[in-house]
Parts: structure tokens; sequence; C-alpha cells
């Protein structure tokens, strides 16, 4: 069941056009990777789906209503929910007054704090550590963390990998696959690899605009990483 759709969306900053008139359907449950070159537009669309950074023109529907016109705070009431590119944590409060800052939008389900402390491992002793104190990797599972409070059913997480050790993106990517069940999952990701890996599809951006669409098993990283490139443009 399609659940995220994209109509002919543009966003723009300034007079430059970031992204370009794209259309995208996402089904309920898809974990889509979305990748590409630095300043291919990819940040950019997750922030404007999220509501931080308002479309020029086109819609974005979530189970057939229209978000368009929503700020981000209605945005997460409405179950989209963004762990931006550098975690944006409040860094004097602690790990467990960040997650409950989380739940503000008040939606049902069943993320609590406990439920993030149990696919979090980690964070259970630094749970009254501020943010500040925390290691690259604890601070992504926070960010993560928090955005699951808010119960969403889409959630985008930007670079998760960036900055990071190996072992603690593989901690970071080990914590998602215990709570990808029923919920649909828009990530960018550089690390082409964790990208096949994890997501079910792969959508390559190129200059603001989708140039290859394929299922996660029936790409290889040589089509992936032509299309980087534009070498395959349109492909699907």
């Amino acid at each position: 069941m399609t659940q995220f759709v994209l109509e002919n969306l543009d966003v723009r900053h300034g007079q430059l056009k970031a992204v370009k008139d794209v259309n995208l359907s996402i089904g309920r449950g898809e974990i889509l990777a979305l990748v590409g070159a630095n300043g291919a537009g990819k940040s950019t669309l997750l922030r404007s789906l999220a509501g931080a950074h308002k479309a020029s023109a086109g819609r974005i529907l979530l189970d057939g209503n229209d978000i368009s016109g929503l700020t981000s705070f209605q945005r997460v009431k409405a179950g989209v929910s963004l762990v931006p590119e550098g975690r944006k944590l409040f860094q004097d409060m602690s790990v467990e007054e960040n997650l409950i800052l989380g739940g503000i939008a008040g939606r049902g389900g069943s993320w609590t704090v406990a439920k993030v402390f149990e696919a979090f491992p980690n964070l259970v002793k630094r749970r009254n550590a501020k943010a500040s104190t925390l290691s690259g990797g604890e601070q992504q599972a926070t960010a993560i963390g928090r955005a699951l409070m808010s119960n969403p059913t889409v959630l985008m997480l930007d670079e998760i990998s960036l900055g990071l050790s190996p072992a603690a993106v593989d901690l970071v990517y080990a914590s998602l696959n215990t709570v990808k069940a029923g919920t649909t999952i828009v990530l960018v990701e550089q690390e082409l690899s964790r990208a096949l890996q994890f997501a079910t599809r792969i959508v390559c951006m190129l200059e603001g605009q989708f140039v290859l669409d394929r299922p996660a098993k029936a790409v290889t990283r040589e089509e992936v990483t032509a299309s980087y490139f534009g070498k395959n443009r349109g492909a699907h």
C-alpha cells in the first residue's frame, strides 16, 4: 500500500532549484535509501519532506492526505519524523531528557523511553549523561531514539554514518534492524555498501533529479556508482 507520495516537487535555495520536479511513491514498510554525490539534493529533499524547508511547487501526500502546507511540528504529529544530519541534540540535556522531548507531539504508539533503551542498549548506562559528553555513536543513537519517541509511521534519517567509526555504524544499523518492522524508512546514506545491505529500494539523485530507482536486490554497486555521475540517467 502506498503511504508517502511526492508529486512534481520543486525545492529551491534562493534562485537555485535544488530539487527539480520529482515524483516518487513509497510503500508502507518500505526502506528506501537515497544516494548520490554531495550536492545532489538529498538532504534538501528530506528537509522539505519534514517541513523544515518549504517546497516551491508540488505536493506531498501522507496516507492520501496533502501535508504540503503543514509545519514541521504538524508533520511530526501526522507521523513524519526526521533525524537531521549532525543529530541536533540539546547538548545540555541528558539522554533521557532528549528522548522525552521527542514525545512532545503526543502521538499514540508503542515507543517509550524504556523501549528506546531496549533498542539501543548502549544508551542505558548513559541515560543521565549530558548529550555533549556522548560519543558520536551514542549521539546518533539518541537522535534516532528521540525521533522514534514521536511514534512515526515515516522515519527519515539523514547521513546516519557521517563522522562515525565503522564500529559505531555497526551498532547503529544493528539497532535499526530491530526497529524497522512496520515503519517506513527513508535514509540518506553515503556508504553505498550499507545502503545496499539495509534498504529494500535504492534511489539515486543527480542534480536534483532521480536518475535511478531500483529494488536493492536487483541493482549492482557498479550501476549505482554509474548513476552518481549520470551514466545511467533514467534507469529503472
